[in-house]
């Protein structure tokens, strides 16, 4: 039961503001993409990696995905899987607490 957290660069902007954030919120590791660039492939290998009781942890929900039909199927698939979930930025967006789920 680890918690994981997920950079994507957007626009090409910088990933070390992110990984900050997400280490100061408990992440022992943080995936990072840059957008373009095998997009997608870093994604697809966390939500492969990640075991019940796990938590993907991102800093907003943009970073995660593109649309809200492919955030949906992310969050089905992170449920099916029993792995918790939670967006610094939209708090609403969190499986760890009761509220969330």
């Amino acid at each position: 039961m680890s918690i994981f957290g997920y950079a994507r660069s957007l626009a090409g902007g910088p990933l070390q503001e992110q990984v900050a954030e997400l280490v100061a919120a408990g992440a022992v590791r943080v995936f990072q993409e840059d957008d373009g660039v095998n997009e997608g492939s870093v994604k697809d290998f966390v939500l492969r990696t990640l075991t019940a009781g796990d938590t993907l942890l991102v800093t907003q929900l943009n970073h995660l995905a593109q649309s809200s039909r492919q955030l949906v199927n992310i969050f089905d698939g992170l449920s099916k899987n029993r792995v918790l979930f939670r967006s610094l930025r939209e708090h609403w967006a969190d499986s760890t607490c009761l509220r969330g789920r």
